[in-house]
Order: structure tokens, then sequence, then C-alpha cells
């Protein structure tokens, strides 16, 4: 933070130099307050207060914007704007902006670490954290994938709370969407036949809402046990080349089976990207998979994934895995960081819930 003993400010711009272009209003300032505990840059508490000698004329060029008074939920996407140096190492004229994801509080802190810290380990692998409703929060895809060909994965439902995405789910039933019990909301926005997350309006996209849902009663939330529920649209899907439900595997998965995955979660380059991604992994065994789950590992379960860095990550909650055009699983949850080597993802095993999810389908 620059601290000076007088201001000049200009409200109203676009152009940085354009002061005298009708909108605008230059503004000089003498009296700041610095927050008390701000020591220098890097520390924290880095914000002021600078009064201005007029007030301003608020306009349809300048007005207020209240404060915040909850703090970020992680993965909220939110805009930022400056005139500063860009990538080609030059400064813009014109005020610049850009939608940026808020990160987890635990990424953060590794992110922002000093040199001092370089030599602490990375979070061992028991470190287990799940890829829930966030998107929570390591140049890659979902991750180290790939973006899939559009409405290649038509059974694939975009998730919104608050209009913020939060999880995935999978078409299994023209007005019923199947998740990840984590992922439950007491409402839902429900986005169809989707490529850009944010396509809402194009041609072949359905946004539905839903209001009833239902979680595996079995469902254990430190666990992610039976980690599965049943989201029952207000009104059916009209099924096209875009939108088209997918059936629910009844023979459990066999190691070796390559599967793909699919979700807008984060990326191995920490953003978040605006068009679908796929990858292509392997099944693992039983025995292997209670190997690398160790104490977390659950019957309910089954790993996917463990070649190089092909994985799940943030976000990608409740999103399906198909096998031989069948929904085998769905995305549950993993360890920290996402796409760390040889580490495989830890899925729903849904050849186990398949009468379970039947009969809701027919009696609800």
């Amino acid at each position: 933070m620059d601290f000076l003993q007088s201001y000049t400010i200009v409200l109203g711009l676009h152009g940085l130099y354009d002061w005298y272009i009708n909108g605008s209003q230059i503004i000089n300032a003498k009296y700041s307050v610095k927050h008390p505990q701000y020591i220098r840059p890097k520390t924290g508490n880095d914000l002021m207060l600078i009064k201005l000698n007029t007030p301003v004329v608020e306009s349809a060029t300048v007005q207020t914007i209240p404060i915040a008074s909850q703090c970020p939920t992680v993965g909220t996407r939110c805009q930022i704007a400056g005139w500063g140096q860009l990538l080609k190492r030059y400064y813009p004229l014109d005020l610049q902006c850009a939608i940026i994801p808020v990160a987890e509080e635990q990424d953060c802190r590794f992110l922002l670490k000093s040199k001092d810290d370089d030599k602490e380990e990375i979070p061992p692998i028991e470190t287990c954290n799940h890829f829930p409703d966030g998107p929570h929060l390591v140049s890659k895809r979902i991750t180290d994938g790939f973006t899939c060909i559009p409405h290649s994965q038509p059974w694939m439902a975009a998730m919104f709370y608050n209009f913020d995405h939060y999880c995935s789910g999978v078409l299994v039933h023209p007005q019923w969407v199947l998740s990840a019990a984590h992922c439950w909301r007491p409402s839902y926005t429900i986005g169809l036949g989707l490529h850009g997350l944010y396509d809402w309006y194009k041609p072949g996209t359905q946004i539905i809402q839903a209001s009833f849902s239902v979680k595996h009663p079995q469902f254990v939330k430190n666990a992610y046990s039976s980690d599965v529920m049943l989201i029952k649209l207000n009104n059916p899907v009209v099924q096209s080349d875009t939108i088209q439900t997918i059936p629910v595997a009844s023979q459990c998965p066999t190691p070796g089976t390559r599967c793909w995955v699919s979700g807008w979660g984060l990326l191995l380059n920490r953003y978040y990207p605006l068009d679908l991604q796929c990858v292509v992994i392997p099944v693992l065994s039983e025995k292997n998979c209670r190997l690398m789950l160790n104490m977390f590992y659950h019957d309910t379960m089954f790993c996917a994934g463990g070649e190089g860095q092909k994985n799940i990550c943030n976000s990608d909650s409740g999103g399906p895995l198909v096998c031989n055009e069948a929904l085998q699983g769905l995305v549950s949850w993993g360890f920290h960081p996402c796409g760390k080597p040889e580490v495989p993802g830890a899925y729903t095993n849904l050849c186990k819930f398949k009468e379970w999810i039947d009969e809701i389908i027919r009696t609800r």
C-alpha cells in the first residue's frame, strides 16, 4: 500500500487520462487513514480510507458500492478491474477487467507462503480433502485432460446455487438428475445442454429449477460413504441432440476399464474453465483402491485414475464417470492437492445403488 500526503482522485473514467470527458470528476484529498495494524506490504491489513475534500455527485458513471458483510465463498467468481501492467508489459489506456474465482484458504496459504517456508512438505496423502459443494480449492485440465467435444456428454448437468456453479450431476431420467449427496442444497438451478458453463441462452440448452431432492439414507457426511442423491426437476426436460439421459450401470466396474470423466472443476493451473473438460482414466482394483484410500475407503466407493496427473478436482463433485456407455460412478472426493501424480480419485459405486435409484424414481 502506498501512503501519500495528498491525492488527486479521478472518478468516472474509462480511458485513464480522459479527465475532462463528460461524466468524470476530479477531486483532491488530503486526509487518509491507514489500518492501525498495517506494517508493510504482504503483512496483511493492507487497506486505508481516503476522505475526499468534497463529496462526489453520483451519476450513471460515478456510483458508490456497498462493502460485503460476509466473507467470500470459495469458488465464487468475482470481477476485478484496473489499469495495471498487462502481460505484454505495457500499461493500458482503457480500464481492464477479469473474472476470477475465490481460492480456498489453505491453498491461498500454500501459494503465498514465504520463501522461508519453502522447506515445508506438501501435506501427505493421508490428509483427506473432498471436492465438495465448493467449488473449493494444482498448465492442464480436469486435471491433465482436454476440452470435451461440444455436447459429447449430453447427460452432463451443471448445478448452480445463487447463480454460482458448485457441483455437477447426471441426467438419468427426463425429470431426475443424479449427483453426490454432499452437493445437497435446499434448491437447485440445473443447466443442461451446456458446453460453455454460462452459455445459458444458447440454442440447445435448458435451465430448470428443482426444489425436491433425496439423499441416500446411509450417506455419512464426513466419511462420504453412500455419497449419492437424486434431484427431481420441477419440469421434465425435452431430450435432444444436446440433452440426453444415460443408463445407470447394473454391473460393478471391471479393473482396467477406461472410463470418461467430465466437469468444469479446477484445473492444474488453478483456474476454473468455461468449457466442459474431459479425461479418460482407468478403474483400479478393489485391492489397490483400499491400499490407496487407506482408512477412508468404504465399500460404496471405487477408485479410478492414478495415471499421471489425470484426475478430478474441486467442483467436479457429482459429475459422471462413464464406462461402456453406462453411468458407472459419480465424482465423490479425492486427496489434496488435485492432480498429484499416481493418486486416484474416489467415486460412488453406482452399481450398488441401482435398485434404490430405480425405486426413488418410480415412487416419488
